[in-house]
């Protein structure tokens, strides 16, 4: 996705990210989107934007009978 492990996400969705309820609240939007944009402050203090598209669930019909 493009995130490295000392990145501090502190954006998701045009939302500043400044509290847990925040975070779950964001994440909870996340179920239902298709495209995930969010600000990345590296541990420099350089921000960035990742823009993310959700994959396509497979179609049900297609997976094999034990995986349904």
């Amino acid at each position: 996705m493009g995130i490295d492990f000392d990145d501090l996400i502190i954006e998701m969705a045009g939302e500043l990210i400044d509290n847990p309820q925040t975070s779950v609240d964001l994440l909870n939007y996340l179920e239902a989107s298709e495209t995930i944009r969010l600000k990345i402050r590296t541990p420099e203090g350089r921000d960035r934007w990742i823009d993310w598209d959700t994959p396509t669930p497979p179609d049900p019909a297609t997976l094999p009978k034990n995986c349904r």
